[in-house]
């Protein structure tokens, strides 16, 4: 505990406190100060989601779920409900960095499902600890089949009304170790919910799990609760923005100025820097100017199922191999 970073330390020195544990006083060491905080620390291209398939119907607008809570836990049981996989890539070199996991629904019809389409009703029949579930499923899945890319860190959104818990982390941490899956693998993006009220136990289950290993991301940053109050309470390792900001950014030099004092910032507190739908050469070329570590979008590459993206890291693995070999002027 006492080699963690400050902001780790006191998230879970603030976390235990409210909690009502009696917190030590921190011990000197050089250069820093050490919290013992007992408490906390015991707690695609595959045809574009199948173009060629039917496209199931969007769900009615109203307030009643499209489909039941039976139908949902079935469809997320039998695996009807899997990731596709946007490729992210570093922004400065090009080279494949991982991917986010976006739930979709391949219907015993043939139909599939984007996640907008079903993704109200599992909210509404609180169906969202075990969507995330099945998602952790299937990223520990594909990094257990890619184990030679050990590089690669695979993302997966989670409410901050499932992250506020330090048992939810310890059960993420426990599920890792039993998938053999090594924790700086796997991101844990931190959504925009919760409200202010959930940033203080949010903050001891991210203290918990960056002392295990994982990297925790603040998921569209500046939107809903994903706030600067969230950001300076919760210890997160990764900041992440989105396609509206760097929309805005692009044609406002406002709010580019306000973007890159946030990236500055995140910067600052040694956070690692993710954009999101980054759709053209314009859009990369802003998010590298703005000193941005990784990119996310259709400059790269759409949504795919797991072995579209399988197939996908090893073209681009065979081709940097290929551009790194020496030349041989009598081969061939």
């Amino acid at each position: 505990m006492s080699a963690q970073p400050p902001r780790i330390l006191q998230a879970a020195q603030d976390y235990a406190r409210a909690r009502g544990a009696r917190v030590l006083s921190a011990i000197a060491k050089p250069r820093t100060m050490v919290t013992m905080a007992s408490a906390a620390q015991a707690m695609a291209r595959e045809r574009r989601h199948r173009a060629g398939l039917r496209r199931g119907s969007a769900p009615p607008a109203n307030d009643t779920p499209a489909f039941t809570e039976a139908v949902l836990r079935e469809a997320l049981a039998t695996r009807q409900i899997a990731a596709h996989f946007q490729p992210r890539h570093c922004a400065r070199t090009g080279v494949l960095r991982g991917a986010e996991l976006q739930p979709g629904w391949y219907r015993p019809d043939d139909t599939w499902l984007p996640a907008a389409d079903f993704l109200p009703a599992i909210a509404q029949v609180g169906l969202h600890e075990a969507l995330v579930q099945r998602m952790l499923e299937c990223a520990f899945e594909l990094l257990g089949y890619m184990h030679k890319d050990h590089g690669l860190r695979l993302g997966v959104r989670v409410p901050a009304s499932v992250a506020a818990s330090v048992s939810w982390a310890q059960g993420v941490a426990e599920q890792a170790e039993r998938a053999g899956i090594a924790a700086e693998q796997l991101v844990l993006e931190i959504a925009e919910d919760g409200g202010a009220r959930c940033n203080e136990v949010l903050a001891g289950a991210v203290a918990h799990l960056r002392l295990r290993g994982f990297h925790c991301a603040i998921d569209r940053f500046g939107q809903g609760d994903s706030t600067l109050s969230r950001w300076f309470k919760v210890p997160f390792s990764e900041l992440q923005i989105d396609a509206r900001q760097l929309t805005q950014a692009r044609e406002n030099p406002h709010a580019r100025h306000i973007l890159a004092s946030v990236i500055a910032m995140a910067r600052e507190q040694h956070a690692t820097l993710l954009v999101k739908g980054v759709d053209g050469e314009r859009d990369l070329a802003l998010a590298r100017s703005l000193g941005c570590h990784f990119t996310q979008g259709a400059q790269h590459a759409a949504p795919m199922a797991e072995s579209a993206f399988v197939q996908y890291a090893a073209l681009l693995r065979y081709a940097a191999g290929r551009s790194q070999a020496p030349h041989n002027p009598d081969a061939g």
